[in-house]
């Protein structure tokens, strides 16, 4: 009977375990914000994206989250005058841009990801050095 059952756990480990690394291997992997850009200069930025397998622009949609999420999430609004581009780049680079000048030292906004797999919603704080 002990040995019955021991087998039990094994395969009820094994079904766990394989589950887990199903659902890893479709995760997505959102890195910090690299800002490259000053205070009142269009906004200049990186952010690394890593999914197994890579994800190309058309199966990867990135936008600002609505303003439910905001709510949600605690986070006060973001301002209207961001208008955030996204441009898919090489590996899992995603370059984040502005035409206008941000005039505000403090940023603060909220991510979608979205894609086959799932949503994620990401909060980035940016300080933009004035010199």
């Amino acid at each position: 009977m002990n040995t019955q059952l021991s087998l039990l756990k094994i395969c009820w480990l094994s079904f766990f375990s394989c589950l887990l690394m199903i659902s890893h291997s479709h995760s997505l992997e959102v890195s910090e914000l690299t800002l490259y850009s000053k205070l009142g200069q269009p906004l200049s930025a990186e952010i690394r994206v890593k999914h197994n397998p890579p994800l190309s622009g058309d199966e990867l949609i990135i936008e600002l989250a609505s303003e439910k999420i905001y709510k949600t999430m605690g986070v006060k609004t973001a301002p209207a005058f961001i208008r955030l581009k996204f441009d898919h780049g090489k590996n899992g680079i995603v370059k984040v841009s502005t035409r206008e000048p941000i005039k505000e030292p403090f940023l603060n906004f909220v991510l979608l990801f979205r894609w086959a797999e799932g949503d994620i919603y990401r909060e980035f704080n940016v300080l933009l050095d004035p010199s």
